[in-house]
């Protein structure tokens, strides 16, 4: 799955780039942090589960209709950005601003729309 997400990001929107250098940069530092909190990995493991076949859809290019959040999903993410926040560096701690306004764009709308957002 990663490497199709790559593939639909690398070269695509703004956005796309945004969230690919989001990656970049962050990950070992997420990755960290989730290391050695057990219980935010658990949390994460399930919203990710929650929210994998969205993401699938919108790198398959299937089902264009389906809602990508609920806000169910929103508040859940935002808690746990809340968490990591707590013990993230300054720079991942701007990221996660960008996110959360990602989080919000999202919110209302469909695997098509963000599709075509990312490209």
């Amino acid at each position: 799955m990663y490497r199709k997400v790559r593939k639909l990001l690398v070269g695509g929107s703004p956005l796309a780039e945004r969230l690919l250098q989001f990656y970049q940069e962050h990950t070992a530092e997420v990755s960290a942090i989730l290391l050695y909190d057990q219980t935010l990995r658990a949390e994460v493991r399930s919203v990710i589960s929650r929210v994998a076949p969205i993401v699938q859809s919108i790198v398959e290019g299937e089902d264009l209709d389906r809602p990508v959040l609920s806000n169910e999903d929103e508040v859940e993410i935002n808690a746990l950005l809340d968490r990591i926040e707590l013990i993230a560096s300054p720079e991942l701690k701007d990221a996660i601003q960008g996110i959360r306004i990602d989080i919000r764009t999202f919110q209302d709308m469909k695997v098509g729309e963000v599709r075509s957002l990312l490209r």
